[in-house]
């Protein structure tokens, strides 16, 4: 991030950026994952908890939390719904 008047590499972190993004680096390769039930890798979109039948996006504190025995994961909003799981009020999944 550039501000003003400090802008002298702006160009530099500009085309720095493209280039991680385009070739998914740093944040832009970033995926969180989880096994499934053929133990294949497949992309986790939300975590559900067992015992308060909420889900919460993946960098939420509520989910970091969670013991990883009540943790349920959901490849989209839907799956989650659909589940009977509800949005967290911290996260606004």
């Amino acid at each position: 991030m550039t501000i003003p008047p400090n802008v002298k590499y702006q160009d530099l972190f500009l085309s720095l950026q493209t280039k991680a993004r385009e070739g998914n680096k740093g944040l832009w390769g970033l995926e969180t994952e989880s096994k499934n039930e053929e133990n294949t890798l497949s992309v986790t979109e939300y975590i559900g908890n067992k015992s308060t039948k909420k889900f919460h996006l993946p960098g939420c504190s509520s989910a970091n939390d969670m013991k990883d025995s009540n943790k349920v994961y959901f490849s989209s909003r839907e799956e989650a719904i659909e589940a009977g799981y509800i949005p967290c009020k911290r996260c606004h999944p």
